[in-house]
């Protein structure tokens, strides 16, 4: 027997919301998360126009944390041979994949639990604007900018080298409060899979970031800690879940 849309709506409604909602779900989701994502680009290259001294505490810093040297110098003497080998192929691919985790987290959202996508959504746009509450008040360069170091992702993407670069956004990291944000809220509303998984991707993207010259390590530690405070207001205060709020 063929089943039409109503046999399905009536034998699987989960089905029949996955096939028929979910799309338009997601077409809300990623709109709203394209202007949160706008207005972040708009507050944040109008920073450069506050004019506030550049953070000149976080190198000194960092370098404790590398005894002596920061750890992207360290690292870069230990495995950059001045070409692109597997791990830096690796640490560009974990760069690049915080592109897309937002994306992939709303999906999953959109299609299956569709009354977190406002709490989620939320959590990263205060993930975004309190980033650039940082990057105006403690405007710091990021390391290729400083140490001399090479910025690797450059090797591949040749045509970054030509484009202005943000001298006062690397502390604290984007790159990694974003992930690990998502991480720390997907566990909070008990999806432990999803927040394993994105548990890794933070910490590939970590190492990749300060490997690359990116960021230091005292900017992928503040993404975390600023990260980690905004996930658990938002569990705790806004994202009801089986008629209550998170604890």
């Amino acid at each position: 027997m063929i089943l039409t849309f109503p046999h399905i709506r009536e034998r699987h409604p989960k089905l029949f919301d996955l096939i028929i909602f979910a799309p338009f779900r997601v077409v809300i989701a990623y709109v709203a998360y394209g202007l949160i994502a706008s207005a972040h680009v708009v507050v944040r290259d109008d920073a450069a126009d506050i004019g506030m001294p550049y953070a000149r505490w976080v190198l000194p810093v960092d370098r404790l944390f590398g005894i002596g040297e920061t750890p992207t110098e360290r690292l870069q003497h230990l495995f950059f041979a001045g070409h692109l080998g597997w791990l830096e192929w690796m640490s560009i691919g974990a760069y690049v994949s915080f592109f897309f985790g937002p994306l992939i987290l709303l999906v999953y959202l959109a299609a299956f639990r569709w009354r977190l996508v406002v709490s989620a959504l939320l959590c990263l746009a205060a993930i975004y604007f309190a980033s650039d509450v940082f990057f105006i008040l403690f405007p710091t360069k990021p390391p290729w900018m400083v140490l001399g170091v090479t910025r690797v992702i450059v090797l591949r993407h040749h045509g970054l080298a030509g484009i202005a670069p943000y001298p006062f956004a690397a502390f604290p990291s984007l790159h990694v409060g974003v992930s690990a944000g998502m991480a720390m809220w997907a566990w909070q509303h008990r999806e432990h899979i999803l927040a394993w998984l994105l548990a890794v991707q933070t910490t590939a993207i970590f190492f990749a970031v300060v490997y690359m010259g990116e960021h230091y390590v005292v900017d992928g530690l503040a993404g975390i800690l600023l990260s980690a405070g905004v996930a658990r207001v938002i569990s705790s205060h806004i994202t009801p879940l089986n008629g209550r709020r998170l604890a």
